[in-house]
């Protein structure tokens, strides 16, 4: 979709990214789980490229970035950001994280508040992260949570994309999209293509899963792992936005971040799903030119 440039990082991995507009304001775009920074297509379009200087990353493991060492922690792709921001000499930063790239944003503010301006939380992971629950061979959630990765990689939310990423199946991946992610507005087929074709590129899928269920920023054990109440430490503000038709991310654990982040708000988007990026662009850049300083 759009042309990637490459960044090589002191840790030996190389990131993808796309580079739009040469405002002042510096904006970091995070893309989720089985994406890259081409899903952030319509709002790199649509943003005021005189006012804003945007980078849209591939995580490592996802799209055209490399994968030399596997992931054990959001906390690793919240270094890689960070690197990426002090190898590009930037100074001061606005986060926009979509779905899991939300508590990317949140880890690296935690990690460097000195480096982030402000926040955007689009359909975003919640505080407790993703702690996955136990499900047989059906999908039928059972009790308790999984004890290993490995376990994990059998559950079916997992081993299907897994399993089609691995076959490069376009098919069972744009299925999968269509039904769970595009519940109002769906992207035209070449986009389709395209973003599906971005998506069996990624290489960490389990270990994004089994990261997401051990990021827990709460004050509470989230069945993983105990929280360790770093949300508190989020001061700079945050604008989060949630469809209320989305079938991934609940209300509930939208509105506890919220909640808990010292300086937050939240808009409610309707007629949308889980990708405000093809539902509601006009109304995500409208909030961000808003929200950043």
């Amino acid at each position: 979709m759009g042309h990637k440039k490459r960044l090589r990082l002191d840790n030996g991995e190389t990131i993808a990214y796309q580079e739009k507009g040469h405002g002042d304001k510096v904006i970091i775009f995070i893309h989720g789980n089985m994406c890259s920074s081409d899903h952030f297509s319509s709002l790199l379009g649509g943003i005021n490229q005189e006012k804003y200087t945007c980078y849209a990353l591939d995580l490592r493991g996802f799209g055209d970035s490399t994968y030399h060492t596997p992931i054990e922690s959001v906390s690793d792709l919240a270094k890689d950001v960070y690197a990426f921001i002090n190898k590009m000499q930037l100074n001061k930063v606005s986060l926009v994280g979509w779905s899991a790239g939300g508590p990317v944003c949140l880890q690296l503010c935690v990690d460097h508040p000195n480096v982030v301006k402000e926040i955007i939380l689009l359909s975003s992971v919640g505080l407790k992260g993703d702690p996955l629950l136990r499900k047989n061979k059906n999908g039928e959630i059972t009790e308790g949570y999984y004890t290993s990765k490995e376990e994990m990689a059998l559950d079916p939310e997992v081993f299907i994309p897994a399993q089609a990423i691995q076959k490069n199946d376009f098919q069972t991946i744009s299925s999968m999209w269509n039904v769970g992610i595009y519940t109002n507005q769906k992207p035209s087929p070449t986009k389709n293509e395209t973003l599906v074709n971005e998506t069996l590129k990624q290489r960490n899928l389990v270990d994004v899963y089994w990261a997401l269920a051990h990021f827990n920023l709460s004050m509470e054990h989230n069945g993983y792992i105990h929280g360790n109440g770093y949300i508190k430490q989020i001061v700079v503000p945050v604008l989060s936005f949630w469809g209320e038709q989305d079938p991934i991310v609940k209300l509930k654990a939208v509105q506890d971040t919220v909640h808990f982040l010292p300086n937050a708000s939240l808009r409610i988007l309707k007629e949308c799903g889980h990708c405000p990026l093809i539902d509601s662009p006009d109304e995500i850049i409208k909030g961000m030119e808003e929200i950043i300083s």
